[in-house]
């Protein structure tokens, strides 16, 4: 598709690996869809029970097939490291300066991981506070194994893919803040497979993160055990039945694990009680109205379970509700298929519905990819970082334009050839023509250049024109031939035997009787103005005359009698 580019959020959970895709151009993002491949067996599930019919598989080739299969675009692919390998630490610094920070945040660290840095991969985003003081801050860092983020790394790499960005699993769901509606004080709750994610959301913005180990699986494991059979047919009962006995009540295992969660909830909330009303905006009297966590927000795999959201909202004491429809914006018309500027005709009808509680995690990474993100952890540091292939964007991201700028210039060299083959079929047809012309005025000349030549021709004749009067109207050869007729005496005798005339100089050539002739007509010629260049020259005796030549320059300035 030209220029068209892709978005690949891709969520490679312990039981379902899941991927929404965005595909966006120049105006913003234009389609959307959802994919997943359940696969039980898969990466740190291999050998834990969750799937007894089928043997393990290898996450990097699952990953290939669920590519190749669903023919996902993999040029740009968000992920994320499993919560539970991440650790989050608060810092305050008395500067503001980014790299400052940049080589602060590692020193601040260095004491509460029981690991030498280099062996760390490090990474931190600024906190919003209300209650800094002057010129301080406070950032929250994401610390994760070097050896997590490579080994995440080579399981992609193996599958053909080199995602650009490896986020933090639990802050990331902070994305979905500006795709749905969740204002205020909430948490969200990711119940999954094999571990429950919490994020903390004050004002839009993701403060801190939580992951539990203990979900569905855990639930599925307790329905087993009461029904006495295999996990995947525990799988299937709870899918549709619910975690519940015989009698309708819910399984006391299952309780157990639905009561934990819970605990890890409420521990969160009070221990960040303090964080949340120093963060949020206060009102105009500049008091925070609460730091109270208003409700909460479930998505994932296990929020489908019947009575979890009942269960957990009670021993909570907090609302809980499932994840909701997008608000107004690009992601809106993505997910739900309805664009509120569509018309019903352009509805469309093959637009598959995204169950947005199964694929919040997938679509929360399309978001961090997206132009709008709220969070901005990135493992990918160091020598781990991302690097740019040009081949490949001169390959792929710009290969229409240069396909289309090749075709422009083709044209462009076409159209040119052409009207420089027209051009030369004009000029060779008026040169053919003119050569025409020339041979028909001036007969027995072939000139290599026809219309120079018929130019100086031109130009000689206009010349013998203007000086023959033909054209001027001053005075001409002819006049002046006229005028010296008339200025000769009688007795003086002379004839004019042959006649030159060349430009502005008349060459006659007289017959006269003696020398004396020749002497006497310059001098009577000399004394007219108009006749008082004239000059008498080679004067030679034939028979019993005399013959001489008589030179007039006529007047440049055509001067009359």
């Amino acid at each position: 598709m030209p220029f068209m580019k892709s978005i690949l959020g891709l969520d490679t959970g312990s039981h379902t690996i899941k991927a929404f895709e965005v595909l966006l151009n120049m105006r913003g993002p234009q389609s959307g869809r959802a994919r997943a491949h359940a696969n039980s067996g898969i990466g740190d599930n291999a050998g834990d029970g969750t799937n007894t019919d089928e043997p393990p598989e290898d996450l990097g080739e699952a990953l290939q097939r669920f590519v190749n299969t669903e023919k996902l675009q993999t040029d740009q692919v968000i992920s994320s490291i499993c919560g539970d390998r991440v650790s989050l630490r608060r810092l305050e610094f008395p500067f503001k300066d980014k790299k400052k920070l940049t080589a602060a945040v590692p020193f601040a660290v260095e004491g509460e991981v029981p690991f030498e840095l280099d062996d760390v991969v490090i990474d931190w985003t600024m906190m919003q506070r209300n209650t800094y003081a002057a010129g301080h801050c406070e950032v929250l860092a994401a610390l994760t194994r070097k050896t997590e983020v490579e080994h995440a790394l080579s399981t992609f790499q193996a599958a053909g893919i080199d995602p650009r960005i490896l986020e933090a699993e639990g802050m990331v769901l902070g994305n979905l803040t500006s795709v749905f509606e969740l204002s205020g004080n909430r948490l969200l709750v990711d119940l999954g497979h094999k571990n429950t994610t919490l994020c903390l959301v004050v004002d839009g913005h993701a403060i801190t993160a939580r992951t539990v180990p203990v979900a569905g699986l855990a639930i599925t494991k307790a329905i087993a055990e009461a029904h006495g059979c295999s996990l995947d047919e525990a799988e299937r009962i709870k899918c549709t039945d619910g975690a519940v006995d015989a009698n309708g009540e819910t399984l006391p295992k299952a309780k157990a694990v639905i009561a934990r969660i819970c605990r890890e909830i409420v521990r969160m909330l009070e221990s960040s009680q303090s964080d949340i009303a120093s963060i949020s905006t206060p009102n105009e009297d500049g008091e925070v109205e609460s730091s109270e966590v208003s409700e909460l927000t479930v998505m994932g795999g296990t929020s489908k379970l019947r009575g979890i959201t009942e269960a957990i909202s009670e021993q909570t004491g907090i609302g809980v509700h499932p994840l909701g429809d997008p608000i107004d914006g690009d992601f809106k018309a993505l997910i739900t298929g309805v664009d509120e500027n569509q018309s019903d005709d352009d509805v469309n009808e093959d637009f598959e519905e995204i169950d947005v509680a199964i694929y919040a995690h997938a679509i929360a990474l399309a978001v961090r990819g997206s132009a709008r993100p709220i969070t901005s952890i990135d493992f990918r540091q160091n020598e781990l970082a991302y690097r740019t292939n040009f081949l490949q964007i001169i390959s792929e991201d710009i290969r229409p334009t240069l396909i289309l700028a090749a075709v422009a210039a083709g044209f462009a060299l076409l159209s040119f050839g052409v009207s420089l083959a027209l051009e030369s079929s004009r000029a060779s047809t008026l040169e053919d023509r003119t050569r025409a012309l020339y041979s028909e005025v001036i007969p027995g000349e072939n000139p290599e250049s026809p219309v120079p030549a018929l130019g100086t021709a031109l130009r000689n004749a206009q010349d013998r024109a203007d000086f023959l009067g033909i054209y001027g109207t001053d005075l001409s050869a002819v006049d002046l031939l006229t005028e010296l007729s008339q200025r000769i005496p009688k007795d003086v005798q002379v004839q004019f035997e042959d006649l030159n005339i060349d430009r502005r100089v008349v060459k006659i050539k007289v017959v006269g009787d003696s020398y004396q002739s020749a002497d006497r007509l310059k001098g009577l010629l000399t004394k007219s103005p108009p006749f008082g260049n004239a000059e008498v020259a080679k004067v030679k005796s034939r028979g019993e005359g005399k013959t001489f030549d008589l030179t007039l320059n006529i007047s440049a300035d055509g001067e009359s009698l």
